[in-house]
C-alpha cells in the first residue's frame, strides 16, 4: 500500500519493512519534485541554485539545491601541499585563529573549484550538520565560509530534520547510523525532542573493527597458485592501504535473519553458510568466509552492555521516555538513515528485534513496527542531503533564515 500523492518522491511503502501516509504536509516540504518544476523555483528570484553541504565524520555530500542526489561524495579529507593526507579536518580548530582554520579552508576550497566548478561569492550555502556538533566547529565553518570563502550567507540545518523532508512528514523517530555512532531524535509534530535523544558508538567504525578482529582469527589468503595460508600480521600493510576493510563493509558485511542469529549464539554452524568473498590484494587474494560477512554486523545488535546496548534497546529506551500517545505512532515511523542503512537485512533484523523485546516487556505497541522507505530506489545514506537539497529550493525560506556576512560580523554567532 503506497500514500497517494502527486509528487513522486511521496511515494513510499507501508510494507512489513516500511510505513507511509497519515502525515500533515508541512509549507517547508509540499513541493513539486519534478526536475524542471524544481529548476523553477530555485529561479525564481533569480538566484543560482545553493550549495548543500552535508560533513560527515568519513564522507562528505556535496551538490546544489534542487538535485536528488549529491554530484559527489568525497572523503572528509584533503591532500596538503606535502602531499600529506589531513584527516582530521578539525582537531585544533580555532575560529579566532586562521592558522588553524588552514585544513578547512583548503577542504571547502577543493569543494567548491575542484567538484562543483564555482564561485563561494556567487551561491548561497548550507550545511547539513548533527544537533551534536560542537558550537566551535560551526563557527570555524562559518569564518572559513562567509569571511574567507566569502560566500552571501550560510544556514546550519539539522540532519535529522532535513531527512523527513522527502516523506512530508513531520512525526518520526529518525535513526542515523553513521560511521562513529548510532544517534535516535525523535521528532513530533515538527518538534525536535532534545531531551530524548540518545546515541550509542555502534556505526561503521565498530563493525568494521568486529571486522578486523574476524579476519584476524579466520582470514584467509590465496596465492596465485591457489594455494592457501591464514592471514597474518604483515598482510594488513596491504589490507590498509587498499582500505579493503571498508570495501568489505560495503559490498560483502550483511545482516543475518534473527533465528540464525541465536542459533550462532549458542555454538551452533546453520546451514546453508554463506558464500566467501574474494578480493585482490596485491599480488595475492584475500578470502573473507561466509561466517566474517555474516558475524560482523552481530555487534549492532549486541545487549551485554549497559553503557552500550543494541540498536533495538535503544529505540526502546527512547520511546519509552515519550509521552502514551506518541509511544505507537514512532514504532510506527522509524527512518533509518546514514551509511549503514544500505546493509542488506538491517530493517527486517531491526523489527524482528524490537518486535521481540516488546513481547518480552509486554507492550502492545510494537505491533505496528514500520520504516518509512522511497520505493524503488534507495538514497538512506543521503537521505538528509536529499532533504537539504529541497530545503535549499525554498528561496524565501533561505534568505530570512540564513546568516548573512554582514549579520556575523556583527554578533559572531552562527546559531
Amino acid at each position: 500500500m503506497a500514500q497517494s500523492g502527486s509528487e513522486s518522491t511521496r511515494t513510499y511503502s507501508r510494507s512489513s519493512t516500511g510505513v507511509g501516509g497519515g502525515s500533515t504536509r508541512r509549507s517547508l516540504s509540499s513541493m513539486s519534485t519534478t526536475p524542471l518544476s524544481l529548476q523553477h523555483a530555485i529561479n525564481i528570484d533569480g538566484n543560482k541554485p545553493a550549495v548543500i553541504i552535508e560533513i560527515g565524520a568519513q564522507l562528505t555530500k556535496i551538490g546544489f539545491a534542487g538535485e536528488f542526489s549529491p554530484r559527489n561524495i568525497i572523503r572528509t579529507e584533503y591532500m596538503d601541499e606535502a602531499l600529506i593526507v589531513q584527516r582530521d579536518l578539525f582537531n585544533g580548530v580555532d575560529e579566532t585563529k586562521k592558522s588553524s582554520l588552514s585544513r578547512l579552508f583548503h577542504f571547502f576550497k577543493h569543494i567548491y573549484f575542484t567538484h562543483l566548478l564555482t564561485v563561494p561569492r556567487e551561491r548561497r550555502v548550507v550545511i547539513i550538520e548533527s544537533l551534536l556538533t560542537p558550537s566551535h566547529i560551526r563557527r570555524a565553518i562559518t569564518v572559513v565560509v562567509l569571511e574567507m570563502l566569502e560566500a552571501p550567507s550560510i544556514l546550519f540545518a539539522p540532519s535529522h530534520l532535513m531527512a523527513t523532508f522527502p516523506f512530508n512528514t513531520n512525526t518520526a523517530l529518525v535513526f542515523d547510523l553513521g560511521w562513529t555512532e548510532a544517534c535516535a531524535m525523535p521528532i513530533a509534530e515538527g518538534i525536535t525532542m532534545l531531551s530524548q535523544w540518545e546515541a550509542v558508538g555502534k556505526g561503521g567504525k565498530a563493525v568494521t573493527k568486529r571486522l578486523k578482529e574476524l579476519l584476524e582469527k579466520d582470514g584467509i589468503v590465496e596465492d596465485l597458485d591457489g594455494s592457501r595460508r591464514p592471514l597474518s600480521q604483515g598482510d594488513w600493510h596491504v589490507i590498509d592501504q587498499a582500505k579493503l576493510l571498508e570495501d568489505i563493509l560495503v559490498r560483502g558485511v550483511f545482516v543475518t535473519r534473527m533465528s540464525r542469529a541465536d542459533a550462532i549464539r549458542i555454538g551452533e554452524k546453520p546451514d546453508p553458510q554463506p558464500s566467501e568473498m574474494i578480493l585482490p590484494m596485491g599480488t595475492e587474494m584475500l578470502v573473507v568466509p561466509g561466517h566474517v560477512r555474516e558475524l560482523a554486523a552481530e555487534v549492532l545488535f549486541d545487549s551485554s552492555s549497559e553503557d552500550e546496548p543494541g540498536l533495538h534497546e535503544m529505540i526502546h529506551n527512547i520511546v519509552a521516555r515519550c509521552p502514551l500517545d506518541l509511544r505507537k505512532k514512532l514504532f510506527s515511523r522509524l527512518l533509518v538513515v546514514g551509511g549503514l542503512a544500505h546493509m542488506p537485512g538491517l530493517l527486517p533484523r531491526l523489527k524482528a528485534e524490537i518486535v521481540r523485546l516488546g513481547e518480552t516487556r509486554q507492550l502492545k505497541t510494537t505491533d505496528s513496527v514500520g520504516f518509512y522507505m522511497l520505493e524503488k530506489c534507495r538514497m538512506e545514506s543521503w537521505m538528509s542531503w536529499l532533504g537539504g537539497s529541497m530545503f535549499g529550493c525554498l528561496s524565501d525560506t533561505l534568505t530570512h533564515r540564513s546568516l548573512t556576512k554582514e549579520d556575523w560580523m556583527e554578533n559572531r554567532r552562527p546559531d
